[in-house]
């Protein structure tokens, strides 16, 4: 499948949307990420 250089429709033959979606789930591993470090830390300031 040849890629489509259609500004604002695809990047580099991938759709838009598919690409936010890609960026959300990338910030939100990343969040719980942070989260999971902080619980432990927090756990290893209990103990």
């Amino acid at each position: 499948m040849p890629t489509i250089n259609r500004p604002g429709w695809m990047i580099h033959g991938v759709p838009r949307g598919l690409l936010g979606r890609l960026s959300r789930l990338a910030t939100a591993a990343q969040l719980s990420l942070l989260s999971l470090l902080g619980a432990a830390a927090v756990l290893l300031e209990l103990l």
